[in-house]
């Protein structure tokens, strides 16, 4: 969007976390459905982000990104992010968060349900990924 290009040409680099989010998002939705995933006992944030600018994406680059379950343990998991040229293949932009399960209460890290770590199990032996283009 215009809005989202900075002074130099360039897409802004805050517009990362926006495009993360958008795949993020519906790789929930698609991979958990049926789960209800802001029941407070499913409670679950993002601790950390990690954006790595491969290569600089201009205005007019159409990008697809690409949304995978890497890791997850206890009380934490990780999704790795990919954004490439749609017609160069070239990747342009890479990141990881890392989220983790609190309980409700006493907002401190918590064993993730079981309902949801057996499916993050499924997810990572299928090596389940979801798509999504940024125009």
């Amino acid at each position: 969007m215009p809005y989202e290009v900075d002074f130099t040409g360039f897409v802004s680099n805050t517009v990362a976390a926006t495009w993360l989010e958008r795949l993020r998002l519906q790789l929930m939705a698609e991979q958990f459905a049926d789960v209800d995933l802001c029941a407070p006992q499913n409670l679950s944030v993002i601790a950390r982000t990690t954006v790595e600018y491969v290569k600089p994406v201009r205005f007019t680059d159409r990008l697809e990104g690409q949304a995978r379950v890497a890791s997850f343990m206890n009380t934490s998991w990780t999704i790795e992010f990919s954004f490439r040229h749609a017609t160069t293949r070239d990747e342009h932009l890479r990141a990881e968060q890392v989220g983790v399960f609190l309980d409700p209460v006493s907002l401190v890290p918590t064993r993730m349900p079981p309902q949801i770590r057996r499916r993050l199990a499924a997810m990572q032996d299928t090596r389940s990924t979801t798509e999504g283009s940024i125009p």
